[in-house]
């Protein structure tokens, strides 16, 4: 029970560190072959492999966002017995951002942490508005077109022109759900 409540408060001292924009710490947290999932089918939604891809997730997280509150709702662990390090922390949260356009959003969901010896394994984050958190992003909801990160097929926003733009893909370590196999797997299932 020690544990999951030591769990429990780094969860919240992270939220802190978002808040505070304190991105290296955030960072810190994830071990080398984390992975980040981020809901949506825009240009910042996929799954992000390796703590590299992941700082270059939150150097553009707080390249768009200039202010944020997140504020923890509830949380919830799954083995509260665990003595150790390792376990899944599940953490219902409300957020407002103002992105770099000036525009202030909210928006709620639920992140779920896969945590291993201390160091965040796997995270996925739920949105209660998929559509407003691609609004949140700049990004037209709806305005899509097609592109390829290796062989696995993408969506990503239209130019304002409506014509799309021929794109190199997001960046190593990122691929799309719902969108062929994930590099390197196969089967499609991360991991």
């Amino acid at each position: 029970m020690i544990g999951a409540l030591m769990l429990k408060m780094a969860m919240r001292s992270t939220m802190t560190d978002l808040n505070s924009r304190r991105q290296d710490r955030i960072v810190s947290h994830y071990a080398e072959d984390a992975v980040l999932t981020y809901p949506g089918q825009f240009s910042m939604s996929g799954v992000h492999r390796g703590r590299a891809a992941i700082k270059v997730f939150f150097d553009k997280y707080f390249d768009q966002f200039v202010e944020e509150h997140c504020e923890v709702r509830e949380s919830f662990i799954k083995n509260i017995f665990a003595l150790g390090p390792s376990n899944t922390i599940a953490i219902r949260f409300h957020t407002r951002r103002t992105n770099k356009q000036g525009k202030t959003l909210e928006n709620s969901g639920v992140t779920v942490i896969k945590i291993r010896w201390g160091k965040v394994v796997e995270l996925q984050d739920y949105y209660s508005d998929v559509d407003r958190l691609q609004e949140m992003w700049g990004e037209a909801a709806g305005r899509q077109h097609r592109l390829h990160v290796g062989r696995a097929p993408v969506s990503a926003p239209l130019d304002g022109d409506g014509a799309g733009a021929n794109r190199e893909a997001p960046g190593p370590g990122v691929h799309r759900p719902g969108h062929g196999p994930a590099p390197g797997t196969g089967d499609g299932h991360p991991g």
